[in-house]
């Protein structure tokens, strides 16, 4: 079931960040508010969202500007996805110093890269096989290649 808060496409929804709210938790709400977004394949909004969607929507509206081209993520390893987000401001956090509102970089097949956000429970993702964004509680850190810090206030 979609987050009542996407009535309709994505386009509509506004997220209202409380003033005073540091940018990372407003990052992890965001990403918490398209729980249940369906998932599409290079889904920037309206009717969905993949991965590199979610964690642009949810940089967005923590106050992070960050300009990526379309095809960031297909047909890349781990190493070249780690230089664009190094070119778009972002800076690699050990994974023993990830917290809440980074993001988490890996690669699940040959020239495929997935990212997530850390929440204080668990990841945020866009998950391909159930069709959504959703929550995963708990970080098994050996199934994450690198994680990210985005930079204060965007590019």
């Amino acid at each position: 079931m979609a987050n009542p808060m996407f009535r309709g496409p994505m386009r509509w929804c506004v997220m209202l960040i409380p003033e005073g709210h540091s940018q990372a938790s407003a990052i992890v709400d965001a990403a918490r508010a398209a729980i249940g977004v369906p998932f599409r394949a290079q889904g920037r909004g309206g009717s969905g969202l993949d991965c590199l969607g979610l964690v642009l929507w949810a940089a967005g509206h923590g106050g992070v500007r960050v300009r990526v081209g379309p095809q960031m993520l297909r047909g890349h390893s781990v190493e070249r996805a780690r230089g664009m987000l190094r070119a778009t401001g972002c800076v690699e956090v050990g994974l023993m110093q990830l917290r809440p509102g980074d993001v988490l970089l890996r690669c699940p097949a040959s020239l495929q890269v997935h990212l997530a956000v850390r929440t204080e429970i668990g990841v945020v993702e866009a998950c391909g096989r159930l069709r959504r964004v959703v929550e995963r509680p708990g970080l098994d850190l050996h199934l994450w290649d690198s994680a990210w810090r985005l930079p204060e206030g965007g590019n």
